[in-house]
C-alpha cells in the first residue's frame, strides 16, 4: 500500500435479494497518512459503520461466525495465531452468506492490487459420516434367492470383514451431513477377498528318537471347518503311514517324521490345527518272575553284598564329571548350549525339544495332588544322566557322567532363578538371536566347569571360558 485511501480484505455479505451495497461486512487493512491500520466495518441498510480501527499491519484475517450466529473479527501474523479485533453484523443470525476478498482506492488515487496466495473456509461441527453396506450373492441377478439381505453398517469404513460368502459381492454407501456447506466425499472403494487351495499339508522335520519307544500319544487341537484332516508318520524315510490321533500304542525306533493334510470344499475356509502333541515312552520291561523259596542264609548273602558292591560302583563309575549343559525355553527352543565334546545326542536343537517333550509328557501323564502334575527331574541315557531344573520359564539340563552330587538339584535350581532374574528383559520375549545374550553364554560355561560344584552358587558377572 502507497497511497491513502487503499484497502483489501474479506467481505461478507447477505445473498439476493438483498443487493450488495445493503448487507454486508468486512475485516480489512486499510492505509491513511502513512500508517497502515486493521478495520472491521459493517454495512446496514446502505449505511456503513465502523466497528473498530486499530493501527496495524497484519499478514491474515479472519471472520468467524459463531454457533448463536454472530460475527466475529480477527488478524494475526502467522494464519494460526489469531488476535480479537471486534464483532460485526446485522443483528439477526443468517444461515447463508456470500465470501470475498477485495482491493480498491475509494478515492481518485492510485490503484491497488492484491496478490492473495491462501484463503481456506471451514465449517466446524458439520459432522460428515459415511457408511457401507454389503450383500452378497451367488448370480448377477440380484433378484435371485441366492442374495443376502444388506448388512448393517459395517463398524470401521477403513476396514470391515464382511463375514458371508458368495460368488458376487454388492455395497452401498450412505452419505449424512448436517451441514448445508460441508457433504462427504469418497474418493475409493477397496475389496479384498481370500481365496485358499482345497488341498495343503504340513510336513515336521525328523526327530531322531535315539533308541525303540512306544508312541503312545497323538493330540491335535484342530477345527475340521467343514473340510478334513488326516496324519501320516513317516520312520527313517520310508513310505508315509496313516495315523489316528488318540492313542496309537506302535512302538517306533529311529527318525519319526509326522505330516498333516489339510483338505476344504469351500475355498473361502479352511481346517486349522493349532497344536500337535506327541508322547513317547520308554518299552515296558519283561515281569520278574517270583523266586523259588530259598533258606534264610541265602537271602541275607544280598544284604552283606551290597554295601560291598555300591563301593564298587563307585569305584568303577569315576568321579562326577558335567560334559554339556543346556539353557531351554519352555517352548521348545534352544537358546544356549555349552560343553559338547561328549554330546548326548548329536543335534542339540533335537536336543532341546526332546528334553521339552518328555517333560511336558511326564508333567501331562503323572499328575500331582490336585491335578498339578509331575515335574521331570532327571533321565538316564546309558552312563549319561540328564539332571533337569525347570524354573519360570526356561529349562536347565546338565548332562554328566559319575555319581550324582546331593546338592546338585538346589544348584541348579539357585543358578537357573538368578538366570531368570538378570536376563529375564532379553529371554522372557527372546527373539531367537544369540547376539542378544550378552554375557549369558560365559555365566553357563562357569556353571558347568566350577559353578555345579557350590551348593548355592552365585552368578559371576563375567566368565570367559579356557
Amino acid at each position: 500500500m502507497a497511497a491513502s485511501g487503499q484497502k483489501a480484505g474479506i467481505l461478507l455479505m447477505l445473498p439476493p435479494p438483498f443487493t450488495p451495497t445493503t448487507f454486508w461486512v468486512s475485516v480489512q487493512r486499510y492505509y491513511f497518512a502513512g500508517t497502515v491500520y486493521v478495520l472491521a466495518a459493517t454495512t446496514y441498510n446502505g449505511k456503513t459503520y465502523v466497528n473498530t480501527t486499530i493501527a496495524a499491519d497484519p499478514e491474515y484475517l479472519m471472520m468467524r461466525r459463531t454457533a448463536s450466529g454472530s460475527l466475529e473479527s480477527y488478524f494475526g501474523n502467522d494464519g494460526r495465531n489469531w488476535t480479537f479485533l471486534a464483532y460485526v453484523g446485522f443483528g439477526n443470525a443468517f444461515t447463508t452468506h456470500w465470501a470475498g476478498v477485495f482491493s480498491g482506492n475509494p478515492g481518485a488515487g492510485t490503484p491497488l492490487t492484491v496478490n492473495v496466495d491462501y484463503v481456506r473456509f471451514s465449517f466446524p461441527g458439520a459432522n460428515t459420516q459415511v457408511q457401507v453396506e454389503t450383500r452378497t450373492g451367488n448370480a448377477t441377478d440380484t433378484a435371485d434367492p441366492s442374495w443376502t439381505p444388506w448388512s448393517s453398517p459395517h463398524a470401521n469404513g477403513l476396514g470391515s470383514p464382511v463375514d458371508r460368502r458368495g460368488a458376487y459381492l454388492q455395497y452401498r454407501l450412505l452419505l449424512s451431513t448436517s451441514s448445508l456447506y460441508v457433504r462427504p466425499l469418497v474418493g475409493d472403494v477397496n475389496l479384498s477377498w481370500e481365496y485358499r487351495p482345497p488341498l495343503g499339508e504340513v510336513v515336521t522335520r525328523e526327530f531322531p528318537l535315539g533308541k525303540t519307544l512306544v508312541w503312545d500319544v497323538l493330540a491335535l487341537d484342530a477345527n475340521t471347518h467343514g473340510g478334513t484332516i488326516a496324519v501320516s508318520y513317516s520312520l527313517n524315510g520310508s513310505a508315509w503311514t496313516s495315523v489316528q490321533p488318540g492313542g496309537p500304542n506302535l512302538t517306533v525306533a529311529g527318525g519319526l517324521r509326522l505330516r498333516i493334510r489339510l483338505s476344504t470344499p469351500d475355498p473361502s475356509i479352511s481346517p486349522s490345527v493349532t497344536s500337535t502333541r506327541v508322547g513317547l515312552r520308554p518299552e515296558p520291561t519283561p515281569p520278574i518272575l517270583a523266586p523259588s523259596p530259598l533258606p534264610l542264609w541265602v537271602l541275607l548273602v544280598p544284604l552283606a553284598l551290597f554295601p560291598a558292591w555300591l563301593v564298587v560302583r563307585r569305584v568303577l563309575r569315576g568321579p562326577f564329571r558335567a560334559t554339556d549343559l543346556f539353557l531351554i525355553h519352555t517352548d521348545g527352543r534352544l537358546v544356549v548350549h555349552v560343553g559338547g565334546r561328549h554330546i548326548l545326542i548329536r543335534d542339540e536343537i533335537a536336543a532341546s525339544g526332546m528334553f521339552t517333550l518328555v517333560a511336558r509328557f511326564v508333567k501331562d501323564s503323572f499328575g500331582g495332588t490336585g491335578g498339578a502334575g509331575g515335574d521331570l527331574k532327571s533321565l538316564q541315557v546309558d552312563e549319561r544322566e540328564v539332571a533337569i531344573t525347570k524354573g519360570e520359564y526356561l529349562f536347565l539340563a546338565l548332562v554328566a557322567q559319575g555319581p550324582r552330587p546331593k546338592h546338585l538339584d538346589g544348584a541348579m535350581a539357585d543358578f537357573l532363578g538368578a538366570i531368570e532374574g538378570a536376563h529375564r528383559a532379553s529371554l522372557a520375549a527372546w527373539d531367537g538371536l544369540g547376539e542378544s545374550l550378552g554375557v549369558l553364554q560365559g555365566q553357563l560355561y562357569w556353571f558347568l566347569r566350577k559353578g555345579h560344584r557350590h551348593a548355592h552358587p552365585a552368578l559371576p558377572r563375567r566368565y570367559y571360558p579356557t
